[in-house]
């Protein structure tokens, strides 16, 4: 089927239907491969369909030279790294402890000295992995695949469940502290 033509001649009709033929593997596939939420998925893959659409539109995109899927997966693919590198990017701050910042947010700016204390002897008392993995992610700003690879998990989503676990058991440990 030549999609360019069918979206010329009927766009809503076109667009549902590659909606349909591809939304369900798209979205697996941006999920498995980048780690990345439903939500976000789905965002993605609607942002490379309009991206399809306003490309024929346009007249930038004349003639396809590979696949429709080829083609929308690819586009995919730069908006899902382009997601992950905003996310990185809101992560990252100034500050050379966003971990501890963050545990320690809603408490008065005069007694950071001694919260930052507690919040070390909490990472201390975490141990590895636990305090390796928080380290990579939030003061290396690593990715979760990144930290999967360099400390040998499985994939992506077992560093997020290990990640909230780790996190659940620092903020019970600095409680205690506290």
């Amino acid at each position: 089927m030549d999609w360019i033509v069918e979206i010329k001649k009927d766009p809503e009709k076109t667009l549902k239907k590659i909606y349909l033929n591809y939304e369900d593997e798209c979205l697996l596939w941006l999920r498995k491969k980048y780690s990345v939420n439903l939500e976000d998925a789905k965002e993605v893959f609607q942002v490379s369909l309009i991206i399809f659409y306003e490309n024929v539109m346009g007249s930038k995109l004349t003639e396809l030279n590979a696949s429709l899927k080829t083609y929308l997966f690819s586009i995919a693919k730069n908006k899902a790294r382009e997601l992950l590198r905003s996310h990185q990017q809101e992560i990252r701050t100034d500050d050379p402890f966003p971990l501890i910042k963050q545990l320690v947010t809603n408490e008065e700016e005069d007694n950071y000295q001694e919260r930052l204390k507690i919040a070390i002897e909490g990472l201390k008392q975490l141990g590895n992995p636990c305090s390796a993995l928080l380290n990579a992610f939030y003061i290396k700003n690593h990715s979760m695949i990144e930290i999967a690879k360099n400390m040998s998990y499985k994939n992506a989503d077992t560093v997020k469940n290990l990640k909230y676990k780790c996190m659940k058991r620092l903020r019970s440990i600095i409680s205690s502290i506290k």
